[in-house]
Formats: C-alpha cells, structure tokens, sequence
C-alpha cells in the first residue's frame, strides 16, 4: 500500500525580509521550521506558482543530528512568468523543509507539495 503525504500554501505572503515556509500540512494553518515529515516517501513533487519573483530553496534532512541541510541543486528563482515543478525520485530523507523569499516586491506564493511511496 502506497503512502501518500500532502502539504502546501495558498496565496502565502512572502517578502524580501527574510525566508518563509512553505509547506503546511494543515491546510495553511501550521509551518513548522523543521519540516513535513516524509514518512516513507520515495518520491516527490513541489509545484510553485507566485505573483512576483521570489527565491525558492529546498532542504533536506535525514536525521536528527546534522539538521535540515539545503539541496543546492534545487534552489530556483521562480516568476510570475514561469511557474515551476521540482521533483525528486529515490528519496531517502525523512522531512522535507521549502523555503521562499521575494527578490523585491511582496509575493503571494501557491505551493503544492505531493511524496509517495513505491
């Protein structure tokens, strides 16, 4: 039986003040700075849709002593223009911590965030 986790924002106010979190898994309610737990996740993807340009980073963390460690690889400037899908396959961190800061102007960032299991 496959696992499937879920999390995300709508419309989340996102300045160039400093990061903000992106993925609730409560709807909007909660950002945890530690991340949305992966349980058994193999494989997700993150889809990022904004208003303005806005600094996306992706982090990682695989266990409970080094932390949430970024994936350079996948820090990405995202536009109005140009929304974006990032995806990774063969996962094997345990949560998953996303990232946005406004390159200049005030955001509303959308994110939608889905990881399963093989």
């Amino acid at each position: 039986m496959s696992v499937v986790i879920a999390a995300g924002c709508s419309a989340r106010s996102v300045t160039s003040a400093a990061p903000v979190a992106l993925l609730s898994a409560d709807g909007g309610v909660t950002f945890s700075t530690s991340g949305v737990a992966l349980a058994g996740t193999s494989q997700w993807s993150l889809a990022v849709t904004t208003t303005q340009d806005v600094n996306v980073k992706v982090y990682v963390g695989a266990g409970m002593l080094a932390g949430l460690v970024e994936l350079t690889a996948l820090a990405t400037t995202v536009t109005s223009a140009a929304p974006v899908v990032l995806s990774a396959s063969g996962e094997s961190g345990n949560r998953l911590y996303v990232t946005a800061q406004a390159v200049t102007t005030t955001a509303a960032v959308n994110a939608d965030f889905r990881g399963v299991s093989l």
